[in-house]
């Protein structure tokens, strides 16, 4: 008689193919979610760019709107460095209905970016002097068109620097652009007129 035969018994662990099977579908399932993953901060990204793009742009046309729609005159030149350009006018002061103030505006060809400065009224106007804050950077002009152009209400009126036409091209960190094209009407009703700025 032989000795008895031991019967195997199963198994409870995967076998090596099944192993390489699953890390396979595991490195698809994690490489997919890193592309999804990848792709969304990229969509943020750009997102973002565009938003601080549209804001500062959005900033300086709020503050040449809130300047020139209570000014009663405006003036357009050039500034001391080729490029720049400078719109200049009397405000009513935010803080009294009698108070007068100067406000300039100014895009500079050389730094790509619109700033604004305040004086009071009287006082003769110098670039260099004046403290500048930056309302929008990486800021150029759309095709030919300056930055500022003062013109008539339309065409019709005659009357010159009734309204600044303000177009210009802010640009992102990452190259994505927005296009900036108003034009904002000052009120020769006002009774600020014999202001100087």
């Amino acid at each position: 008689m032989g000795s008895p035969r031991l019967q195997p018994q199963d198994e409870q662990g995967f076998t090596l193919i099944e192993l390489i099977v699953t890390m396979a579908v595991g490195a698809l399932v994690l490489s997919l979610a890193a592309s999804f993953i990848v792709a969304s901060l990229r969509a943020q990204s750009t997102v973002s760019t565009q938003t601080d793009s549209t804001t500062s742009a959005q900033l300086a046309l709020r503050s040449l709107q809130q300047g020139l729609e209570n000014a009663p005159v405006f003036t357009v030149t050039n500034g001391s460095q080729p490029g720049d350009i400078i719109v200049i006018a009397p405000s009513l002061s935010p803080r009294s209905s009698a108070a007068w103030t100067c406000h300039a505006w100014r895009y500079s060809a050389s730094a790509s970016t619109i700033s604004v400065a305040t004086w009071n009224d009287g006082n003769t106007f110098a670039a260099e002097t004046l403290h500048w804050t930056s309302l929008a950077t990486r800021v150029s002009p759309k095709g030919a068109t300056p930055v500022f152009l003062a013109g008539p209400h339309n065409m019709t009126d005659p009357t010159p620097n009734t309204v600044l036409e303000v177009t210009f091209v802010g640009t992102g960190y990452d190259g994505h652009s927005v296009s900036i094209v108003s034009q904002i009407a000052s009120s020769p009703s006002s009774s600020g007129a014999g202001i100087a700025c």
